[in-house]
């Protein structure tokens, strides 16, 4: 199993108000606990719940039913439901033309939000995956719920004709034999029972047999490193641009650089995918920073010369010549391995966050890296504004600074980071977060966004 299929992005559905506490369980706790297990088994999961994920102009807008239903063919097929004793909003300004033609959903009238999820992401489907759970709480559990709603200022009781709406949609689900738990009383006995189903459904999706060995974890981590860079990064084509051209160009490494959180690893792993294949054959990337090995200079080396060997090298090669295990003769064999490989096709080096490197406990140390490099070989750097950056100086590499992000890329950046998981800022929060001036660092920025209650 590839690295991008070891996610799983899982959609959240029930009614708000008379649901708040259980979904406040699960995000605090039931969730976080499967999130620490399935890291164990290097896969990612995403929990998507849109209690904030929609904006007073969408829902005025008649968006939300859109939304909701773009955000489960994002998940398919792990969808999770949760139902009491309310049907839920029906909205006054739903599109049924637009909702068959884009969804495939018919008689949408008179239907609520909740509903509708359902149809689309479960009742609707030819078969019934056991990815999609059901759970139905006790009605005595709701009675309370329900007291405490109406005793509120800001709450009302459902309609009276809701109950029949919400018991046909209940028949519907148990005649269609949907993975179903009823009647748990408490929001700890429903975060436990979802706890035990979805890892009983992780588990054997995602067996203890089946995870990575080291080299293909240590594969698979820099390559998930690299996709959270792609991910969430404004392009600025001046940026490739300018890399592009030094390697048309010049034969030297060139030294990328900048603050803490400029984005120098955003732009490199986007310019890596976009044009990397323009340049070379081969392209090895080692994010330092990606794993707690990877900031290991001599395994750094290791990883190069077993991916040079792989691509480059006969059976016979590989076979007549190992790696040593020495680290100073893994050194000192770089530099004829590089030129032993020139003739062979064209290599791409790129190395990001070269100051975090530990080679034998010695900070900025470039003993391992070759001072030249054959014309077949490309080298990209990148490096804080410190003493990494001085002693590449030394060397008359070519350079180039990563700058602030501007206030369209802090807007962009914003949408981009929120939406996979289905939120958006309203203006005037935007606009406090424009206002900051730290807000001009992506990390300080992706930091902010992801304290944002879920």
């Amino acid at each position: 199993m590839s690295h991008t299929q070891r996610l799983v992005r899982l959609f959240l559905s029930s009614t708000f108000r008379d649901m708040d506490s259980e979904r406040e369980e699960l995000m605090k706790f039931t969730f976080p606990e499967l999130q620490r297990r399935l890291a164990q088994r290097q896969v990612g999961f995403i929990p998507i719940d849109l209690r904030w994920g929609i904006t007073a102009e969408e829902a005025e807008s008649g968006q939300v039913v859109n939304i909701c239903l773009e955000e489960i063919d994002r998940c398919r097929p792990w969808f999770l439901s949760i139902l009491g004793e309310r049907y839920g909003w029906i909205p006054d300004n739903l599109n049924p033309k637009m909702l068959q033609e884009r969804f495939g959903l018919k008689e949408v009238s008179g239907k609520s939000v909740t509903e509708l999820e359902i149809d689309y992401g479960v009742l609707n489907a030819t078969t019934i995956d056991e990815r999609a759970l059901f759970y139905f709480r006790h009605s005595t559990a709701s009675a309370t719920v329900e007291a405490a709603l109406v005793a509120s200022n800001n709450n009302s009781a459902e309609p009276f004709s809701h109950a029949a709406k919400l018991d046909h949609l209940k028949q519907r689900i148990k005649a269609r034999g949907c993975r179903l738990q009823e009647d748990y009383r408490e929001v700890q006995t429903l975060g436990q029972l979802v706890l035990e189903e979805l890892w009983e459904l992780f588990d054997r999706q995602f067996p203890e047999a089946d995870v990575p060995t080291v080299e293909q974890r240590q594969q698979q981590e820099q390559e998930a490193f690299a996709q959270s860079r792609i991910a969430t990064y404004i392009p600025r084509q001046s940026n490739y641009d300018q890399i592009s051209a030094h390697l048309r160009n010049a034969t030297l490494p060139l030294v990328i650089h900048g603050e803490p959180g400029s984005g120098k690893s955003a732009l490199i792993a986007n310019w890596a995918m976009h044009y990397g294949s323009e340049f070379a054959d081969l392209i090895f990337t080692h994010y330092v920073g990606s794993s707690s090995a990877s900031d290991d200079a001599e395994q750094l080396l290791r990883r190069l010369l077993q991916t040079i060997s792989s691509h480059f090298f006969s059976s016979d090669e590989q076979r007549d010549e190992p790696l040593p295990e020495n680290s100073q003769q893994l050194i000192e064999i770089v530099p004829r391995w590089l030129e032993r490989c020139s003739n062979r096709g064209r290599l791409l080096i790129i190395i990001d966050g070269i100051n975090q490197l530990d080679s034998h406990g010695k900070a900025a140390d470039l003993s391992w890296l070759p001072t030249e490099f054959p014309a077949t070989v490309s080298v990209i750097l990148s490096t804080l504004n410190d003493e990494w950056l001085t002693l590449l100086d030394q060397r008359g590499w070519p350079q180039f600074a990563v700058s602030a992000l501007g206030e369209e890329e802090i807007t962009a950046f914003i949408g981009q980071t929120l939406q996979p998981y289905g939120k958006k800022l309203n203006p005037l929060q935007i606009r406090a977060i424009l206002d900051t001036p730290a807000a001009a660092n992506p990390l300080y920025l992706k930091t902010l966004l992801n304290e944002l209650p879920l």
